[in-house]
């Protein structure tokens, strides 16, 4: 990514290929099968943005995250702040 402060936390892969990562910077992104890598040929190729979620707080750091449901339909965090479990709408967040 061009900069050395940006580490990935955590990762986890769905049924679906979707991938979703938790790195330093406090978000979590979900990236789909869909977006390509940026070229096709010769030509580059517009990608689409991942779905991002937001951090828990200010202080809190994103450990761990995973896919959940039976159809992979939310998304879960645990952060080092008193172990809180948090969980999010895949689609929207």
């Amino acid at each position: 990514m061009g900069d050395r402060q940006v580490g990935v936390e955590g990762m986890a892969i769905s049924d679906d290929s979707e991938l979703l990562v938790s790195y330093r910077d406090k978000f979590i992104y979900l990236f789909t099968r869909d977006m390509g890598l940026g070229h096709s040929g010769t030509e580059a190729v517009e990608k689409a943005s991942p779905q991002v979620y937001k951090r828990h707080g200010a202080s809190e750091l994103v450990e761990n995250v995973s896919f959940f449901g039976p159809k992979s339909e939310y998304v879960v965090s645990e952060s080092d702040w008193f172990g809180r479990i948090f969980i999010w709408k895949k689609k929207g967040g």
